[in-house]
C-alpha cells in the first residue's frame, strides 16, 4: 500500500484555538491522498468546512465527496494525477455568504527515506491485506531424537501434499501435551499420493526440530515521518533562485500560492508567484507600505506614512478597503479571524477580520517592535527597549505575562511549542519556553539578527550584519548553518517548500 502526504500551516498555531462559527473562513491543515484504493481518495483535515457539503476542487477540476464534516473531507481523486505534479487544492465552504474558500498548492511526490522518530501522529487508514504466500514442499522426516521438554505449539502451517507411507518405527515414550495453538488458515489440498502399506501403530513420537526459515520478503517502501508531513518534502539549504521586485524590500506574506512582498522606499506591494518567481502584479501605496499579513483571502497592508491599513483582494489585489489604526503602524498579524496591527505609539489595533471595524485599542504597551506573532492562543509582541516579549489574549485582549528577552529585540516566531525572539544587540535567538520564566536559552546566531521564519523543522534567521541567513534547528539550537542572503536581510516567510528573504539594502527577494 502506498500512501502520499500533504500538509502546510496556513497561519502557525496550536490546537488550543477556539473553533469558528459556520459563516468563518475554511483553513486546511494536511490532506492525505491514498493510491492504493480504487478511486483513489485524498482526505482533507481542516476546520470552517461548513455542515453542509462543500465545493472541492484539486487543479480546476471538481472532485466527487465520499464524505464530509465540518472539519475532515474525503473526496475521490480523479483519473490521471501524476506524481511529482504540483496541484492547486481548493475547499469551499458553502454555508458562509461568501463561500470563503481555503487553497493549498501541493505536489504529490514518492515518498522519502524514513526520518527520526517523531511525535505519535493520528491513525492511518487501514492498507488491504497482503496476498497468501506459497506453500513451501514438504521436508522429509527425520530420525526420532531424544526426547526434550515440549514447547508451546506454534500455528498450524499449510498443509502439504501427502506422502509415501512408511514402515512404523518402534513405539517412542509419549511426549507431555502442549498448549494447543491457534487454528492456522486452512492449506490448499494437493493431490491424491499412492496408498502405502499399513504400518504398525506406535505410540506418538516427541515433536521434530523445526525447519529453517524461508527467505526474507523485499523491504517495501519507507514511511513518511511527522516531520516530512510538516515540510512537505525535504530539501537542501542552498540559494535556488533571486527575483527582482523594488528597492529596498522589507515585509512578506504567503498566501498558499504567491509571495506577497512590500517595499517602503518604493512605496509598493508585489505578488510574486512561488512556484517559479513570476511577478504576477505590483500596488502602489503612496503611505508607504510596511508589515503585512494574510487572511485566508485578502492580505492587509500597513501604511507606515499615515494611521491606516489597507486591504486588498488575493486573487487579483483589487482594493477592498481602508481602515483607521494607530501612529506609523509597522507590524502586521492575522489569528484566523481578526487582524493586530502594532503602532509605534505605543498601542495595539485589533480589527475585525470580516468588515475591518475596530474590535479594541491596547494601550500602553511600550515601544512595539517590527514584528508580531501568533501562537494559537495569544498575540505576541517584543519591545527593543525594555528587552521582554509580552502575550496578550487573542480572544479578549487580556495580558497573560512576559518573557525576559535580549538587548534590540526584533523579529519573533513561533515554532508550535516555543516562541523565538531575535535580539539584534546580542547577535542571539532566545528560546521563550515559557511566560514569565528567567534562564529562557539563548542561541549565537549572526551579526545583528533580525527577521524570522519557522519551516516545520528549522528557525530560520535574516542577519543585517552579515548579509546572511542562518538555520537553526528547532528541537536543540543547533546551527545547521550560515548561507549568503543578499543585502542586509529584513523580512523572512516559508512558502511550505522554500524560505524567502527580503533586502532592505537591495532590489531583489531570495528564494532557499
Amino acid at each position: 500500500m502506498r500512501k502520499l502526504w500533504m500538509q502546510m500551516l496556513l497561519w502557525t498555531g496550536m490546537a488550543l484555538a477556539q473553533p469558528a462559527g459556520p459563516g468563518s473562513s475554511p483553513v486546511i491543515f494536511n490532506a492525505a491522498a491514498n493510491l492504493a484504493v480504487t478511486p483513489a481518495t485524498l482526505t482533507i483535515v481542516g476546520q470552517n468546512f461548513g455542515s453542509i457539503q462543500p465545493t472541492v476542487t484539486l487543479g480546476g477540476t471538481p472532485l466527487t465527496l465520499e464524505s464530509y464534516s465540518p472539519a475532515v473531507v474525503v473526496a475521490d481523486l480523479p483519473a490521471g494525477v501524476v506524481v511529482g505534479a504540483s496541484y492547486a487544492l481548493a475547499v469551499t465552504n458553502n454555508q458562509a455568504q461568501s463561500k470563503a474558500t481555503a487553497m493549498l498548492d501541493l505536489t504529490l511526490g514518492t515518498a522519502g527515506p524514513a526520518g527520526a522518530t517523531g511525535p505519535v501522529g493520528l491513525p492511518g487508514l487501514v492498507g488491504p491485506s497482503g496476498a497468501a504466500g506459497a506453500i513451501g514442499p514438504t521436508g522429509g522426516t527425520g530420525a526420532a531424537g531424544p526426547g526434550g521438554p515440549t514447547g508451546a505449539q506454534g500455528p498450524a502451517g499449510a498443509a502439504g501434499a501427502p506422502g509415501v507411507g512408511g514402515t512404523g518405527g518402534p513405539a517412542g515414550p509419549a511426549g507431555t501435551t502442549g498448549a494447543a495453538g491457534t487454528v492456522g488458515a486452512d492449506g490448499t489440498v494437493g493431490p491424491q499420493g499412492p496408498k502405502g502399506p499399513s504400518g504398525l501403530s506406535g505410540a506418538a513420537g516427541t515433536t521434530g526440530a523445526t525447519g529453517a526459515a524461508g527467505a526474507t520478503g523485499a523491504v517495501g517502501p519507507p514511511g513518511i515521518s511527522p516531520r516530512s508531513l510538516a515540510l512537505l518534502k525535504w530539501f537542501p539549504s542552498y540559494l535556488t533562485a533571486t527575483v527582482n521586485v523594488a528597492a529596498d524590500t522589507n515585509y512578506m506574506a504567503f498566501d498558499g500560492a504567491n509571495i506577497w512582498v512590500t517595499s517602503e522606499a518604493s512605496k509598493s506591494v508585489t505578488k510574486v508567484r512561488a512556484s517559479d518567481g513570476a511577478i504576477l502584479l505590483t500596488k502602489t501605496f503612496t503611505n508607504g507600505a510596511a508589515g503585512i499579513a494574510f487572511d485566508g483571502i485578502t492580505v492587509w497592508v500597513a501604511n507606515i506614512l499615515n494611521k491606516t491599513v489597507t486591504r486588498l483582494l488575493a486573487k487579483d489585489g483589487s482594493l477592498v478597503g481602508t481602515y483607521d489604526v494607530g501612529q506609523a503602524p509597522q507590524a502586521v498579524v492575522c489569528d484566523g479571524t481578526n487582524i493586530w496591527v502594532g503602532n509605534s505609539d505605543s498601542t495595539i489595533t485589533e480589527l475585525r477580520g470580516s468588515d475591518g471595524t475596530l474590535v479594541r485599542t491596547l494601550t500602553g504597551v511600550g515601544p512595539v517592535g517590527p514584528f508580531m506573532a501568533f501562537d494559537g492562543t495569544n498575540i505576541l509582541e517584543v519591545n527593543p527597549q525594555a528587552f521582554i516579549m509580552s502575550a496578550y489574549r487573542a480572544s479578549d485582549g487580556v495580558f497573560q505575562g512576559y518573557a525576559p528577552v535580549g538587548h534590540g529585540a526584533a523579529g519573533v516566531a513561533f515554532d508550535g511549542v516555543n516562541i523565538w525572539v531575535a535580539n539584534q544587540t546580542d547577535a542571539t535567538l532566545t528560546k521563550v519556553q515559557s511566560l514569565n520564566g528567567t534562564n529562557q536559552p539563548t542561541y549565537n546566531v549572526g551579526g545583528s539578527p533580525f527577521g524570522l521564519a519557522f519551516d516545520g523543522v528549522n528557525i530560520w534567521v535574516g542577519n543585517h550584519n552579515g548579509n546572511s541567513v542562518t538555520k537553526v534547528r528547532a528541537s536543540d539550537g543547533t546551527n545547521l548553518g550560515t548561507f549568503n542572503a543578499g543585502s542586509v536581510p529584513y523580512g523572512l516567510a516559508f512558502d511550505g517548500t522554500n524560505i524567502w528573504v527580503t533586502s532592505a539594502g537591495g532590489t531583489s527577494i531570495n528564494k532557499f
